[in-house]
């Protein structure tokens, strides 16, 4: 089985993304979207991301003029964002950029009920996020889905043909392996399983190398 990507998402300070790819991060996620990790994309310059590994913003979609995926890319230049959208864009939501698009998920049914949804968008997404579906809150709930769902999903065939699929949701350090093992997932995705607790956004730099080590073990 494939070492997955390791995505250590909600990075609001320079020494937290620069710790995050010395402990092995392949993506860094920063959120324009809502919750307390969101930090303003006129700001990224001041986190002095390292060069070389993959940055997704996290955004709404439709979106406020002044805060569009194109004026985004234009001013940071991140071109991959990991898209809230309800209901799913039926076109491309800016043809120069990837989209990642996050699947809530909170019962069996909410997987069977992914594939037909891209079907009808006529565009392949690079990237399903399958994240917790939590009401009020958009990630970093530190909350679970049960990853069995996911087994039956593929087992069924209902995942045949779908992009690369991203598991979020109450990833920590000491479960990270066993979810790797069970879904296979692409890629993993944490924020609030590597934070200092009770401090959205800040990370610490033992859970950081813990949860990279045990996602690629």
């Amino acid at each position: 089985m494939p070492q997955p990507l390791v995505k250590i998402c909600g990075i609001t300070r320079a020494a937290d993304a620069a710790a995050a790819v010395a402990a092995g991060a392949d993506i860094l996620g920063l959120n324009f979207f809502r919750g307390p990790r969101k930090i303003d994309y006129r700001c990224v310059a001041d986190l002095a991301l390292p060069a070389g590994v993959l940055t997704v913003g996290l955004a709404a979609y439709p979106a406020p003029n002044d805060q569009t995926l194109a004026a985004i890319t234009a001013a940071t230049g991140i071109a991959t964002f990991q898209l809230y959208a309800a209901p799913y864009p039926a076109v491309p939501a800016h043809g120069a950029c990837s989209v990642w698009l996050v699947a809530g998920i909170d019962s069996r049914e909410s997987l069977q009920q992914i594939a037909p949804l891209l079907r009808a968008l006529h565009w392949q997404p690079a990237a399903i996020v399958l994240d917790s579906r939590t009401p009020g809150q958009v990630g970093g709930t530190g909350q679970i889905f049960d990853w069995n769902w996911i087994v039956d999903a593929r087992a069924a065939g209902e995942l045949a043909g779908l992009p690369p699929l991203v598991l979020a949701g109450g990833l920590t350090p000491d479960n990270v392996a066993a979810a790797v093992r069970l879904v296979q997932p692409w890629a993993v995705d944490v924020s609030s399983g590597v934070e200092v607790p009770g401090q959205p956004g800040i990370k610490d730099a033992i859970k950081l190398r813990d949860f990279i080590a045990a996602a690629k073990s």
